[in-house]
């Protein structure tokens, strides 16, 4: 080894620590909490956030260790990136190219400007940079490592900043700075599953402490969102656990979801509001649904190519007015304020074109999870991956909620180069 590369490695794996802080400050950046808001307008541009920012500076950061080890994630995941990069682009062009979308809301009327197009696309791309590059900047065996105390770190802000949270939107529903309580549970999922991978590969008493202690609070938290997406996301992952234990791939070990599910049925019922998720009826969400589709049916150019780019949810510029409307009215019927489904924000707005685009993405994923069977750890992960797809019907993700979109895309990476060694889950060096 040259010491050229020697100073590469050992200067890769403390950029990959910058995930820590990043995910720290994270918890309390939104729903005007006092400390800190990362999806604030930058200052004198409203369509510039200080998320897209801070992404951009850790995707640049990392950018070095994602250009030479990038045939470490293969097949799958790299073909994941490069159609999500194709997605991005074929949105920022049509976005660019088509007449601005215009708005009313009550008697006011709008026109919504290209950049608040253009700005969340941006931002979607840079948090698939910085969420792989982060991981392929760390050595292969730290990786699972930067992960899991890049998670125990969310937890403990997460659950400090509850309160802030609670007074901000007067709801004792669980949310964190990095996603509302609607679609912060695949956040959760995704660090219950780093809990249970790190109780599978050591035996030292502080990983596997760091290990239940990580799936004990995201379940918790998981159950606080009080989201029926959520219950459901967990029930799948817990299937495809199971799954994978008949069929000789998945884990070993039965006590973690035996803890995990008593921990459920003791702390779940104490929730406020928790009797809301066996109600499954949302009426708003099915006109939405019904609305979007016939402004996407409106003609045979719109099916192809869509109503582009927030011609039907120009969330983004929402947020960067004083009133966020629950919803607002269309030339075909009221709509949400956001398309609460990936695959449906895609068909709508980007046509057949984006939504083949996105099918390929979250297919290229699908195939990196499904041949991650062995060994068991992995397969947690994985499993978590293949159920976050499911909450991908019910809200925005990817193309929205970028910071929850920075730990999917770096669980992605983690999946497509597993460690192979045996190491400590806790230990920061």
């Amino acid at each position: 080894m040259t010491p050229e590369t020697d100073r590469f490695r050992t200067l890769g794996n403390r950029v990959s620590w910058l995930l820590v802080p990043y995910v720290a400050v994270a918890q309390f950046a939104t729903l005007g909490t006092p400390v800190v808001k990362l999806v604030y307008p930058a200052i004198g541009i409203t369509w510039l956030t200080y998320e897209a920012v801070v992404l951009l500076v850790l995707a640049a950061v990392s950018a070095p260790w994602l250009v030479r080890r990038r045939r470490e994630l293969g097949r799958f995941a790299g073909f994941a990136m490069l159609a999500f990069t194709a997605l991005v682009a074929y949105a920022a062009a049509s976005a660019i190219v088509r007449p601005d979308p215009h708005v009313q809301i009550n008697e006011e009327h709008w026109d919504v400007a290209t950049p608040f197009l253009v700005a969340p696309l941006v931002t979607a791309w840079v948090a698939m940079l910085a969420g792989v590059g982060l991981v392929l900047a760390a050595d292969r065996g730290r990786r699972l490592r930067v992960l899991t105390v890049a998670a125990a770190t969310a937890l403990v802000s997460a659950f400090a900043a509850w309160p802030l949270h609670a007074a901000a939107t007067r709801s004792i529903r669980f949310s964190t700075g990095q996603g509302g309580a609607a679609v912060v549970h695949v956040v959760l999922l995704l660090i219950a599953a780093l809990g249970v991978a790190c109780l599978l590969r050591v035996s030292g008493r502080r990983d596997r402490g760091l290990g239940l202690a990580l799936v004990s609070a995201a379940l918790v938290g998981i159950v606080a969102t009080q989201s029926r997406g959520a219950l459901i996301t967990l029930g799948v992952w817990a299937v495809l656990l199971l799954l994978g234990r008949v069929t000789g791939a998945g884990p070993r070990r039965w006590w973690p979801f035996v803890v995990g599910a008593g921990a459920l049925a003791v702390v779940g019922p104490l929730i406020p509001g928790a009797s809301r998720v066996l109600s499954l009826a949302d009426p708003q969400r099915l006109s939405n649904l019904e609305v979007s589709l016939k402004l996407w049916a409106a003609d045979p150019a719109t099916i192809v190519l869509g109503t582009g780019p927030g011609g039907v949810w120009p969330w983004h510029f929402f947020e960067s007015m004083t009133v966020h409307p629950k919803h607002y009215e269309t030339a075909a019927g009221s709509v949400l304020g956001t398309a609460h489904s990936t695959p449906l924000a895609a068909l709508v707005e980007l046509g057949v074109v984006g939504a083949i685009l996105l099918a390929a993405v979250l297919g290229a994923v699908a195939l990196l999870a499904l041949g991650a069977r062995t060994p068991s750890a992995r397969w947690v992960v994985a499993a978590a991956l293949l159920a976050s797809l499911v909450a991908f019907l019910f809200d925005t993700y990817l193309l929205r909620n970028f910071g929850i979109a920075v730990w999917w895309w770096a669980a992605v990476a983690l999946v497509a180069t597993w460690p192979t060694e045996e190491n400590s889950c806790a230990s920061a060096t």
